[in-house]
């Protein structure tokens, strides 16, 4: 009798040893898991700044060539003016 009750004490311990082992094991785990999707947060967290920049200096672009096409266009504009008064001031 007392031996099974020390198999079943022993059964315990040993139990309780395999549960706080996983628990512990588990809980490494589940910190490496955080840290690796952190870390993931943060690569995403730079790619987004990086298209956000990239985004940035393409409109930039975008409306630098959008004002100097406005003035050639202005410049064509005038030379046109400048060139139909000249043609009707011929003929008049």
């Amino acid at each position: 009798m007392e031996l099974a009750g020390l198999a079943g004490v022993m059964a315990s311990a040993l139990g309780l040893a395999l549960t706080i082992y996983g628990v512990f094991y588990n809980g490494r785990v589940t910190r490496a898991l955080i840290e690796s999707i952190r870390q993931d947060i943060r690569a995403v967290h730079e790619v987004m700044r990086a298209l956000q920049e990239t985004t940035r200096t393409i409109h930039e672009d975008g409306q630098r060539r959008h004002e100097e096409l406005l003035t050639y266009l202005r410049e064509m504009d005038r030379r046109h003016t400048e060139l139909m008064a000249a043609i009707a001031q011929g003929r008049a």
